[in-house]
């Protein structure tokens, strides 16, 4: 493979644990039916719920395929925030403006004067909670509320208990249930419940494989696969990535807070960035083997990394991409040049199921 010359500086990866705004209005999901409540909009609640009570209702209307929990002796829908705001999930409260009784959205990272109230079609399933903890990605039934536009980060509703206390929200990257009660006390958990279409058979089982990601949301960061090199004394670590372009998918690492991805057409390598890609959340004890990430023009294409060495010394370190096992280049350098120092090392990454997507 042709390169260019000189690697990329150390730089370690870094996972964003708490909430960031997005930078647009979310995509709202498609298993369930979400509908606004606001001053303006929707139907007062007093007269199609029923009355009020504490600041929630005295029940939700039991003819109504609503998503609602019940808490301290009042009902309280599940909702998500509305306007512009980035879209979290947690407690819809009564608001009541103008003789008007609508849904205040109480979550985690933000409020907001209006919200999000969710029902379902008679055909589907009714969705159920089921046991999840912070060591494993969401379930693959799961039910996405919505999709951040900014960030790409996917909602999921979560609820626990303790102190006797109800708290719902949404499962941050780190996989823990940020979570709220309709008092306005916040907290977390790292054992949670998730709200599923199905809680049995494969829904029931963590969603593991590659997941959408930005450079401000990780998707469950304790199980992302990284490559840690070390140099100089120090450990460079970056997340592994992968990147859409031309119709292929190409190895990359995340670096520079972006993906820095590798493609090679026309004879040529081509070192790009992209906001816009996927990491790999893996599985503990997975079988592996070197993951094809394409095959082009009768080659299959890796991600690799290597070390180079001047008389034992870690001096340089490449995370790269091939398409000749034993090899490794990163755009600038290439193993195959030992004219300073010998490049050691180099290493195909593996992951479960390769030449397919695992996800």
């Amino acid at each position: 493979m042709k390169t260019l010359a000189r690697s990329l500086a150390p730089l370690a990866f870094v996972v964003l644990a708490t909430p960031t705004k997005a930078d647009a209005a979310p995509t709202m999901g498609t298993y369930l039916d979400p509908h606004l409540s606001s001053d303006t909009q929707g139907p007062n609640l007093t007269n199609t719920w029923g009355p009020r009570k504490i600041d929630g209702w005295a029940s939700l209307p039991s003819s109504w395929t609503l998503v609602g929990l019940v808490t301290d002796g009042a009902a309280y829908p599940l909702c998500t925030t509305a306007g512009s705001t980035s879209g979290w999930v947690g407690i819809g409260r009564a608001r009541v403006v103008g003789g008007r009784t609508n849904v205040r959205c109480t979550t985690y990272a933000e409020d907001s004067e209006a919200g999000y109230y969710f029902d379902y079609d008679a055909p589907k399933s009714a969705p159920m909670w089921i046991n999840t903890t912070a060591s494993t990605p969401e379930p693959r039934g799961a039910i996405v509320l919505l999709t951040q536009e900014g960030s790409r980060r996917r909602i999921f509703a979560c609820q626990f208990q303790k102190n006797g206390a109800l708290f719902v929200g949404h499962i941050g990257d780190d996989g823990v249930c940020q979570g709220i009660t309709h008092m306005g006390t916040k907290d977390t958990s790292a054992t949670y419940l998730t709200l599923v279409t199905k809680g049995t058979g494969p829904d029931a089982q963590p969603r593991w494989g590659w997941a959408d990601a930005s450079p401000s949301y990780s998707p469950h960061a304790p199980s992302l696969v990284s490559v840690g090199l070390n140099i100089r004394g120090a450990v460079d670590t970056r997340a592994l990535c992968a990147v859409s372009d031309g119709g292929q998918t190409w190895p990359g690492w995340f670096a520079h807070g972006t993906c820095e991805y590798f493609t090679y057409r026309s004879n040529a390598t081509q070192r790009k960035t992209s906001d816009t890609y996927k990491l790999f959340r893996l599985q503990p004890g997975a079988t592996k083997a070197p993951y094809v990430f394409n095959r082009l023009d009768g080659k299959a294409y890796y991600a690799c990394t290597s070390s180079k060495t001047i008389n034992g010394t870690v001096v340089d370190v490449m995370f790269g991409f091939t398409n000749a096992p034993g090899t490794c280049t990163d755009g600038r350098d290439t193993t195959v040049d030992n004219r300073h120092g010998g490049w050691v090392g180099t290493k195909l990454v593996e992951l479960p199921n390769p030449d397919a997507d695992a996800g």
